[in-house]
């Protein structure tokens, strides 16, 4: 699949992987093919023009302002059913921009295929949430100003160039992280770099940095990797005790705090193990997909031993079983299968997706497997990946 290439070339780069694993920043080189395989100025046209896009989705900023600028490009209109909300007035998107003003299109993977596939692949590879935003300026001002993210971040600059500075911290350190210092009065600025079209930077989760334009056109793809973080560990522990110490009352007429402290320790002590962290990650990674369903009609989920399939959810944990079925903890809810269905979901890879017929072949015979992928479809547990079905060529050559 040609449009995965940079994917795959990121997570086999040694260098890139290390820079993953260890929170270390890193900058390569993607080629002028796998840029255009990715995104381009016509698809982020596409994106704007063919959807219809809320000032949720589409964000503008300039360092010190970004209430003015969103309601010039967003006015309030009504829909034909009465309901309020905005409309993207182009012509004046096109005016702020000429004034410098940086454009952000949030979740870009959601309306350009190809970019899903690579949040997905990288997603899925890494163990990790992935989305993807698209940033557009012309000017030469700062967009956002000095900040940092809660995340590890991939920047990819489609065209133009733009200048990324980063921060020194107190005790000198080349790229200063958030948890070295919360201060921005206290950091100074440290290496600069002009980043230009085909650059990849890595940039670790909490690195404080400002992102100047230098008056030309400049596109770059952000793409998101969301690890769950400690404090998601402790607030998914609290609730696995919803009627023991985390729910204690603290009374201020309690008198001496000694005995609840020590019943704290106790419980946060049992709490924190490597039993309890790998079992918070897999319902984690239980609550989450890794891939959208997509529409495919008119066929709905009719199953072909042609098509590929997919699993949705990162991960499901199985509950309960009885006698022929299982009941799962898949997306965040539960769900309960045949052992059958169990067992064709848990074979399913969740991105790349495999064949019916390849499916049908290690399982039963193909009626059997496509009644059980048939039902999993429905629950919006297993997806078809449209783009690899031979009827879906043939379809457009009819059509055209």
């Amino acid at each position: 699949m040609k449009h995965i290439d940079l994917a795959h070339r990121l997570l086999h780069d040694e260098a890139f992987m290390a820079s993953c694993h260890g929170g270390t920043f890193l900058r390569m080189q993607a080629s002028g093919p796998e840029l255009r395989q990715l995104f381009s100025w016509d698809d982020l046209n596409d994106s704007l023009s063919c959807n219809r896009l809320t000032n949720d989705r589409l964000r503008l900023s300039t360092e010190r302002d970004h209430d003015i600028v969103n309601r010039r490009a967003f006015r309030p209109v009504r829909d034909r059913f009465g309901r309020r909300t905005d409309q993207l007035v182009i012509s004046e998107l096109h005016r702020l921009m000429e004034e410098g003003v940086t454009a952000v299109l949030e979740a870009v993977n959601e309306l350009a295929p190809p970019v899903e596939k690579f949040t997905e692949q990288m997603g899925g590879t890494l163990g990790v949430r992935s989305s993807a935003n698209a940033y557009m300026s012309f000017g030469s001002t700062s967009g956002f100003g000095r900040h940092n993210d809660d995340h590890d971040v991939i920047v990819i600059q489609i065209d133009g160039r733009k200048k990324w500075t980063f921060f020194q911290s107190p005790n000198g350190y080349r790229h200063a992280l958030v948890t070295e210092t919360s201060d921005q009065e206290a950091l100074k600025a440290g290496e600069t770099i002009t980043v230009s079209r085909g650059d990849i930077l890595f940039i670790p989760k909490g690195t404080w940095h400002d992102v100047i334009s230098i008056g030309e056109p400049s596109l770059h793809l952000t793409v998101s990797l969301v690890y769950p973080t400690v404090s998601d560990f402790i607030a998914w522990g609290m609730q696995q005790d919803r009627f023991g110490i985390p729910f204690t009352d603290i009374r201020p007429d309690g008198g001496s705090f000694q005995a609840l402290v020590n019943d704290s320790l106790q419980f946060m002590t049992t709490l924190i193990s490597n039993e309890n962290l790998n079992r918070f990650l897999r319902f984690h990674r239980s609550g989450h997909a890794n891939a959208r369903l997509k529409a495919d009609f008119p066929v709905l989920n009719q199953p072909t031993g042609e098509a590929m399939y997919r699993r949705i959810p990162i991960d499901a944990i199985p509950l309960e079983r009885r006698a022929g079925t299982v009941k799962i903890y898949a997306l965040g809810r539960t769900h309960l299968l045949t052992d059958d269905e169990y067992t064709v979901l848990c074979r399913l890879p969740h991105f790349g997706g495999m064949r019916g017929d390849d499916l049908a072949s290690v399982q039963a015979d193909w009626n059997a497997v496509s009644q059980r992928l048939r039902s999993l479809m429905n629950k919006g547990l297993v997806g078809k990946d449209i783009e690899c079905r031979p009827d879906r060529v043939v379809a457009r050559d009819v059509a055209s």
